[in-house]
């Protein structure tokens, strides 16, 4: 990556935030990720994306395994165990980009799970989509939101369901939920 590329991601960007596009540039610029994003290949590593349920009921990653949230999840951790649990998976906290919320609602419209997310919930799962887009095709999703695990399903992530909670099911985009 040459600096005219760092010039567009800093000035031509729509990333609204400066502060934003500086901790954009230095993750690029300082993790092993970034750096092969940069490269243009996606890193071969296990990449956990947790949703707060994976934290309260206590998932567990395998220890090579990498762990991504978003902030709000991390706010929704109250409990002195949960938290204790979240500072013990070295977890990176990433805001995920606008296209990427918007591919998300627009997969959970068509899927008809929109009004079943929360915002915590599409920005997980936009977290997920980045990750797999940009580093690494070993994506899992860890919720037991029978939603989120649906949407995903269909924008091409896998799920890690906590206690059986998996869906049975996946509904493709246009099919009725409710069929007799």
């Amino acid at each position: 990556m040459g600096v005219r590329t760092l010039y567009r991601i800093l000035f031509e960007s729509r990333l609204v935030d400066v502060l934003s596009k500086l901790c954009y540039v230095v993750w690029l610029l300082t993790t092993r990720e970034g750096k092969e994003w940069m490269k243009g290949g996606k890193s071969k590593e296990e990449v956990y994306v947790l949703d707060t349920s994976a934290i309260i009921k206590g998932f567990v990653p395998p220890d090579d395994a990498k762990c991504y949230t978003v902030p709000e999840v991390v706010s929704e951790v109250r409990d002195d165990i949960s938290r204790a649990r979240l500072s013990s998976y070295n977890v990176m906290i990433l805001e995920p980009k606008d296209w990427a919320v918007r591919r998300v609602k627009r997969m959970a419209r068509l899927t008809g799970d929109l009004e079943k997310l929360s915002d915590t919930d599409v920005k997980v799962l936009a977290l997920a989509v980045i990750l797999k887009d940009r580093m690494s095709d070993d994506v899992h999703l860890v919720t037991t939101d029978y939603a989120m695990q649906n949407v995903a399903s269909n924008l091409g992530i896998e799920i890690v369901p906590l206690y059986d909670r998996e869906i049975d099911e996946v509904i493709g985009p246009g099919e009725n939920k409710w069929k007799k």
